[in-house]
């Protein structure tokens, strides 16, 4: 017996709208998916409030002697080096360079961000705790990202009288572009104008939603970069990023999939130092 793949329901719910409880369709501002990314890096700005992150800094070996060439690394027990000179091998890194960036939370005072701070560090999360602590989250605060959507009104008292829908009767044996069509038309003619929607949350999306799969490439580097020892090329590798070479000087090659590990790890700095001004998701220099 063939074991059929169970698709995951978080996968599924892509989705600006989904049917209530009335069979009425309930409208979402954002896409489902995308209020979770919203989420996950809110809650990693809740993590990092009160701290410092460097943006464009370096770190550097600092707090003893290195021979050059040498591999020894911090924790080692070194007596001598070449020629029988005892020498200490560096002790530790510091960032170099760059401009800090005091992590402090001045929006988003809609959502309650203590109870974020209640729950274990993001970074600490397995993927099924985040998605459960979402969904927790979502059920109650959902009602902050509510758009009004496309109702069926089977009879006349299932009209309701709201300025921002107008009333159509479309022929059923119509298909989806005539009827996208005639709407069209009906609208131009009849001079019904579309109006902002009113929004509690707004992104910074211009409309197109989230590219999700770029904010989890960004995600996975900075835990990596934040919870482990590894390098660029050490996380490229395990994040199975780009490899082949790319100049980054006239005289100088680098892996590109360093190049790229190093870009998201500081965008990924960015968009918390612009998610707590109410930004979401910027990844450039506020």
């Amino acid at each position: 017996m063939v074991k059929k793949t169970k698709t995951s329901r978080y996968n599924r719910k892509r989705t600006k709208s989904r049917v209530g409880t009335d069979n009425q369709l309930e409208g979402l501002s954002h896409h489902y998916r995308d209020i979770q990314w919203f989420w996950q890096f809110l809650k990693l700005a809740v993590d990092y409030e009160g701290k410092v992150l460097n943006v464009g800094g370096r770190l550097k070996w600092t707090g003893g002697f290195k021979r050059k060439g040498s591999k020894v690394r911090q924790g080692r027990s070194v007596n001598k080096g070449t020629g029988g000179t005892p020498y200490q091998p560096t002790s530790k890194r510091v960032m170099s360079g760059g401009k800090n960036y005091p992590i402090k939370i001045t929006d988003w005072k809609q959502f309650d961000l203590k109870e974020l701070k209640e729950l274990k560090p993001i970074l600490q999360m397995t993927k099924s705790e985040i998605f459960k602590n979402y969904d927790n989250w979502f059920k109650k605060n959902g009602h902050l990202f509510k758009a009004k959507a496309v109702r069926y009104a089977e009879e006349q008292k299932d009209i309701i009288n709201d300025p921002d829908y107008f009333t159509i009767q479309i022929p059923r044996h119509l298909e989806k572009y005539n009827i996208e069509k005639q709407i069209e038309k009906i609208r131009q003619v009849h001079k019904v104008g579309r109006i902002p929607s009113l929004q509690s949350v707004k992104f910074n999306d211009k409309g197109k939603g989230i590219v999700g799969k770029n904010l989890q490439r960004m995600f996975d580097v900075f835990k990596l970069k934040q919870t482990t020892d590894m390098t660029s090329e050490e996380i490229s590798t395990d994040l199975k990023i780009s490899s082949g070479k790319m100049y980054v000087s006239n005289t100088n090659q680098q892996a590109k999939g360093i190049r790229v590990v190093q870009d998201n790890y500081e965008r990924v700095k960015y968009l918390i130092v612009n998610l707590c001004k109410g930004k979401f998701p910027i990844t450039v220099k506020p």
